[in-house]
């Protein structure tokens, strides 16, 4: 990485104008990689990073939100600003949504359909340009490694899937600056947040963007002048922005059923079961998270055939580690990913001498991640807010310190969230073979009582919401409604939560978006 191709507007070594043909806001997950993509396509960016080259949190940048509601953790803690932004701390897993997000009979299947088709067509060619190369196996894998286990949970209604997480080393995306070829087509600036644009009127009555002044909170400024613009800051930030063109465009640009921010919503989790004691050890052998080619492979179970109106959703084990050398692993891996030093004492190092040990020879031998003997074991569900147009985000007239309108977002776990979530554990925990046997018993948890405090799981979507009805805030193509040159890449374009993590059907869809305007070269 060279920090020296990057440009702080800070410093005041930036020019007061750039020309280019692609500008892209953010510098997180969409914007790196979308940029990279149009580079190894001959395309010159500009990318504008509201952040530096470390991500730091919304409140320490004064992008933090006013709740009219619940907090939304999901635009606190789950939200980086940076290069790398989000993927600076987030756990890597790439998960692609599937034939399971097409069985709900719900208002948007033929969007779905779209994106599970559009997603399947990129996949592998986004995993490669992340670097794994290796067969798309992601139901064949767990059929492969455990037949009978496998075959018994088919038999019961639960399919299992697996997971691609990625290593620590290649987590944060701002290690794809290391291309040369990419630097070259690419130019970023950093501490510039996107303040002012410019717009006339385009073809057919539609909005052109001619302009876009970037700031620091010193004050700085940048003008980008560019054919196409491309925002790619994040489901939350993404759909301020367009709030507030919306605002200076006088509020012609939306539909008043699709306003950006309308249908905000995550996955919901709750924990739903105890793995029984005598069963561990056997769920660790069964189910416990392998390496291969320094990829973490964990599993994941979905119902094989929803319900009429059930929403979408997975479960997966989470194996609660409680000893010392997890702990500083995690930290240190942690750190590395951040790009920050660790933050542990000798007394804590010392303490997690023998457990470093044990996981590094379980990684190194075994290709296994260590989990000690004995360790409790939990079944987490996973479910998808419905969408609701009171779970919505709106400018408020507080000023941040750049000038901006502040975002107030109205959010809340609803009562028929909790009725769906409470259905939804009901129903797999009756179709799971509880009988012992080549399958671990499952102990369930008194949903009842644990359901008053489900958390949502950092995955926000709906924002940005894609399709072609009255309630779609871009297109098909990521392209903003009403507008010429002007398109969005976040995971706010996908209606719902659907059965998977949404960084992987985003990665794909920007993929398909830099092969569209290499097309129109």
């Amino acid at each position: 990485m060279k920090y020296w191709d990057w440009i702080d507007l800070d410093s005041g070594a930036a020019p007061a104008n750039v020309q280019t043909d692609v500008c892209i806001v953010g510098a997180g997950a969409a914007g790196t990689f979308l940029a990279r993509e149009l580079a190894s396509r001959g395309i010159d960016s500009v990318i504008l990073e509201a952040g530096g080259t470390t991500a730091v949190s919304g409140k320490l940048m004064g992008f933090d939100p006013i709740f009219g509601r619940d907090p939304y953790p999901g635009s606190l803690v789950g939200r980086f600003f940076g290069v790398g932004g989000s993927t600076s701390h987030w756990g890597g897993a790439l998960v692609p949504h599937s034939r399971h997000d097409l069985q709900a009979c719900d208002a948007y299947k033929s969007t779905w359909e779209i994106i599970v088709k559009r997603a399947n067509g990129q996949v592998r060619s986004v995993l490669s340009s992340l670097g794994y190369e290796r067969d798309l196996d992601f139901e064949e894998y767990p059929r492969q490694l455990h037949p009978v286990a496998y075959a018994k949970l088919a038999q019961a209604g639960i399919d299992v899937h697996s997971n691609l997480i990625m290593p620590f080393r290649r987590k944060n995306f701002s290690r794809l600056w290391g291309d040369i070829s990419f630097l070259q087509r690419s130019k970023l600036f950093l501490n510039a947040t996107a303040k002012t644009w410019t717009l006339t009127s385009g073809r057919g009555g539609s909005l052109l963007v001619t302009g876009l002044e970037s700031i620091s909170r010193s004050g700085k400024s940048i003008n980008v002048l560019a054919h196409r613009y491309i925002i790619a800051a994040g489901a939350i930030e993404s759909a301020r922005i367009l709030l507030e063109i919306d605002r200076a465009s006088g509020k012609k640009m939306f539909n008043p059923k699709a306003m950006p921010g309308r249908f905000l919503a995550d996955h919901i989790s709750l924990p739903i079961a105890e793995v029984a004691r005598e069963d561990r050890d056997k769920t660790r052998e069964l189910f416990g998270p392998r390496f291969v080619d320094g990829w973490m492979r964990s599993f994941r179970f979905l119902i094989s055939s929803p319900t009429s109106g059930e929403p979408r959703g997975f479960c997966h084990l989470i194996f609660e580690q409680d000893n010392p050398g997890f702990k500083v692993a995690k930290e240190f891996v942690g750190a590395l990913q951040a790009r920050r030093l660790p933050d542990l004492s000798v007394v804590e190092l010392l303490r997690g001498a023998n457990g470093l040990s044990a996981l590094a020879y379980s990684r190194l031998f075994r290709s296994r991640l260590h989990i000690p003997n004995d360790t409790p074991v939990r079944l987490q569900l996973d479910i998808e807010q419905m969408p609701f147009s009171g779970n919505c985000m709106n400018l408020s007239e507080e000023i941040d310190a750049y000038g901006r309108p502040r975002v107030k977002v109205d959010w809340s776990i609803g009562e028929g969230d909790i009725q769906s979530m409470a259905a939804a554990a009901k129903r797999v925990l009756s179709l799971w073979p509880n009988h012992g046997g080549d399958l671990p018993r499952l102990n369930p948890l008194d949903v009842a009582q644990g359901i008053i405090k489900p958390y949502d799981s950092y995955h926000p979507v709906g924002t940005c919401c894609m399709g072609d009805g009255d309630n779609a805030v871009v297109d098909f193509g990521l392209k903003v409604v009403n507008t010429e040159n002007l398109w969005s890449v976040s995971t706010g374009v996908l209606p719902t939560a659907g059965t998977a993590n949404p960084t992987l059907t985003m990665l794909c869809l920007a993929q398909e978006l830099a092969d569209r305007f290499s097309r129109r070269l």
